[in-house]
């Protein structure tokens, strides 16, 4: 065990520890092919022990920069390079040790070698050494265990930060804050304060510094000078600085070019884009003043908008910094999304004015602005990074005709993707229940939902009749929808359709009254909803980690909650069908055939006075309304339309008998062939009398009138024509459809049966049939109860 503690203290020499490490492998066996355990072992621990740098090390490198910087001919020789480039070089690697072996650097020797590199190299290289001490600091305090060394540090960083570069001061906040201990801590920056505020005059030389070493102190230690950043940032950086800047004919460029180098900017620009900074950097460590966040939204937005075009400046400003000031800001509120409380506070509005950088006119913001947007995306996923919200800004790379920018963005939106699905998957292998919450916020099929209201507003796309502009946006939702649907494993058809099924019954959140924006929203989902037909390779139904959730900020629900928009916003030659192979009764087309038909059906149902559909009708004349039987022939004027048949079905005997308890008010007769009396009402039944046997049958026999089954009658004068009253040996029923039956009153109606045939199709004899009266009383309130349930009275819906 004392070994394995040598291996692993990161301060231990690497002649030690490579000492140890062998006395561990002398223990596993022999070093063979067939020992797994050795060679595995072997393995990790070449991976996990310190083997080539330890403090002699470095205490040789910081040498050989040392002499370098005094221009030793033999180390320049030997290096082979001049003596700025190797100086650079060399820092450069200390920077990096520094960072993976922070603990080598602990000793006297080591830190003091280092601290003496502050004096000796350029103030475009003091950065650098600033650098490492931070890294150094992080890993113990250099105050809590080399104090008389601190002492040497902080008159070095006070004076970087009263007369040097930003970058020194920043970088000397930055070694301060992390080096001392949080006794001495708030008194050297209480002085740091007060000698930055004497500093903030537009005409000092230090004015750019002070801004900056501000904004570091405001985000470090937001609570011990909460109300002095308070008054600096309102007062001195957005009020006298952002707002009205101090610009002279002097500090205009000259240049019209819509580009150029940070360096090249004036000075009060510079400054005016280290304000912006300043100003993120204190309302991210404020993180819970939602009011001051909101405010500097707002600014920031109309920095995006404007590029500095609304504010009171004397001298206008140029289109370089115009661009350089839309960038700066864009960047800013990136940055503070990131931050969970005040980034949240962020509108609809200003998430689609963001999105507008994404097609800038100056191809060098387009790129300089993707760049932030990947790093803030790929930064800590899932609790450290932007909302998945903005993963929706690459639906714009559609619109670029840059090639290599193109490809630049593309390479962005996959390597987020990846990121995304890599830790979906650890974080489903775990099983927990807060995963399934997590997942909408973290994953990338979420991106096609905020690629729509960024697409609906965005300033290209006008009208949602305009094939030429529907074209673009349908490279867009494919530039986002391919990485999607293509190279998921996981790909589920049913999700994505009920994702933009939900979208379509939403409307537009920023103008929900709009029925043109909604109009334009509806289509992008109709042409996402297309291109999920044509390019799906499997149309399953599967389940998905997540079910379908739309984010209330960029849709709103219908007034209407039973709201269904079925309806196609696409031009006829932009409509898609679904293949056949995808199975489903799915297609982006137009309803207005759909639409006709229903409003026809409709139209032809019986409304009640609150506009109802009415189940009671009122019955027209009985004359007008009767049961004609095949095989018996009635009087019929010329003028009167032909009949309609319909096919209905009988039930069994048994089955009539049973219908006939529940119909009292109506009674069906059968009479013997041999009758001649006419009917009680006098009226004549025309047609030959079929003779036969009747068996298993009295004279007189109350039966049920059959259960019928047809089609709607929409015209009410026409006759109904009942037939198929045989009794079949297997029953064979018709779908269920509506019907309106017309049922004459004060009428009887004797019916005569057709020639019974002579046997069924198995050869067995059928019953012979009969003549039948039905008997109808003059009652108006007579019943006829369907086989659902329903009672209808006179000439109703069965």
């Amino acid at each position: 065990m004392s070994i394995m503690e040598l291996i692993v203290s990161p301060i231990t020499d690497c002649k030690v520890c490579a000492d140890s490490v062998n006395l561990v492998l002398k223990k596993l066996g022999a070093p063979v092919m067939t020992n797994l355990y050795y060679n595995t072992i072997k393995i990790l621990l070449q991976r996990m022990s310190s083997v080539l740098i330890d403090r002699d090390a470095l205490i040789k490198l910081l040498s050989i920069l040392h002499s370098c910087r005094l221009a030793n001919k033999e180390v320049l020789k030997s290096l082979g390079m001049s003596k700025e480039m190797a100086i650079e070089r060399g820092l450069r690697l200390v920077t990096v040790l520094a960072f993976v072996f922070p603990n080598h650097f602990g000793e006297e020797q080591t830190l003091t070698l280092l601290i003496r590199l502050l004096t000796l190299v350029t103030e475009n290289l003091q950065p650098a050494v600033l650098t490492a001490l931070t890294y150094i600091g992080k890993a113990k305090p250099i105050g809590q265990y080399q104090v008389p060394l601190m002492g040497i540090l902080v008159p070095h960083c006070q004076n970087m930060l009263v007369t040097g570069t930003p970058k020194q001061g920043k970088e000397a906040i930055r070694c301060l804050y992390t080096n001392m201990t949080p006794a001495t801590r708030l008194q050297t920056f209480s002085q740091v304060v007060e000698a930055l505020k004497a500093n903030l005059e537009p005409g000092n030389s230090s004015y750019r510094t002070s801004i900056v070493g501000l904004g570091h102190i405001a985000y470090l230690m937001p609570e011990e000078f909460r109300n002095e950043m308070r008054g600096i940032v309102s007062q001195k950086v957005v009020k006298e600085l952002l707002v009205n800047p101090p610009r002279t004919d002097d500090d205009r460029y000259k240049n019209p070019d819509p580009w150029c180098e940070e360096d090249d900017l004036p000075e009060i620009t510079r400054a005016m884009i280290a304000g912006l900074k300043t100003t993120v950097r204190w309302l991210l460590g404020l993180k819970s003043d939602y009011k001051s966040a909101s405010k500097t939204f707002k600014m920031l937005t109309a920095f995006v908008e404007t590029g500095g075009g609304f504010i009171n400046a004397k001298v206008d400003f140029s289109e370089a910094e115009k661009s350089w000031l839309r960038l700066a800001a864009g960047s800013a509120m990136l940055k503070i999304c990131e931050q969970k409380g005040v980034g949240d506070q962020f509108t609809a509005a200003q998430f689609c004015t963001l999105s507008k950088l994404m097609n800038d006119e100056v191809v060098e913001v387009r790129n300089r602005f993707a760049t932030k947007l990947h790093r803030g995306l790929a930064r800590g996923i899932p609790h450290k990074c932007l909302p998945l919200d903005f993963m929706g800004f690459y639906a714009l790379g559609g619109y670029e005709m840059d090639r290599k920018q193109r490809s630049l963005l593309k390479g962005f939106m996959l390597s987020d993707v990846s990121k995304r699905r890599e830790y979906i998957k650890g974080l489903l292998v775990s099983a927990s229940e807060r995963a399934t919450e997590q997942l909408p916020h973290i994953m990338p099929d979420y991106m096609l939902v905020f690629s729509v209201p960024v697409l609906t507003h965005s300033p290209r796309y006008t009208s949602y009749m305009d094939q030429d502009e529907l074209s673009q946006i349908k490279d867009c939702l494919w530039f986002v929808l391919e990485p999607l649907i293509l190279k998921n494993e996981s790909y589920s058809f049913g999700f994505y359709k009920s994702l933009i099924e939900r979208m379509k019954n939403h409307v537009d959140s920023l103008e929900p009254e709009n029925e043109e924006v909604n109009s334009k929203m509806y289509a992008v989902c109709d042409i996402a909803l297309g291109l999920i037909l044509q390019r799906s390779t499997s149309f399953e139904m599967k389940d998905y980690p997540s079910e379908p959730r739309i984010p209330p900020m960029y849709f709103k629900r219908h007034e209407d909650p039973f709201f269904s928009n079925a309806r196609s916003y696409l031009p006829p030659d932009m409509q898609y069908a679904a293949p056949k192979k995808a199975g489903i009764p799915i297609s982006v087309v137009s309803e207005t055939a759909k639409r006709q038909g229903r409003k026809l059906k409709r139209e032809c149902q019986a409304l009640d006075e609150h506009g109802n559909v009415s189940i009671d009708a009122q019955p027209m004349d009985a004359t007008q309304t009767r049961l004609e039987i095949p095989g018996i022939q009635t009087e019929t004027d010329d003028e009167e339309p032909a009949p309609k048949t319909l096919r209905l079905t009988r039930r069994s005997a048994a089955a009539a008998a049973a219908a006939t308890a529940s119909l009292k008010p109506t009674e069906v007769s059968v009479s013997s062939p041999v009758q001649t009396d006419p009917p009680p009402n006098g009226t004549e039944v025309q047609g030959e009398t079929i003779t036969g046997e009747i068996q298993e049958m009295e004279t007189e026999e109350v039966v049920g009138i059959p259960e019928l089954e047809a089609s709607t009658c929409a015209d009410t004068d026409e006759m109904v024509v009942l037939s198929g009253l045989e009794e079949v040996e297997e029953e064979e029923e018709m779908p269920e459809l509506p019907l309106q039956v017309p049922l004459p009153l004060n009428e009887e109606i004797q019916v005569e049966d057709e020639e019974p045939k002579a046997s069924s199709r198995r050869g067995r004899p059928r019953k012979t049939e009969h003549t039948k009266i039905v008997s109808l009383p003059p009652d108006e309130g007579r019943s006829l109860r369907t086989r659902s349930g329903v009672t209808t009275r006179g000439r109703g819906k069965i």
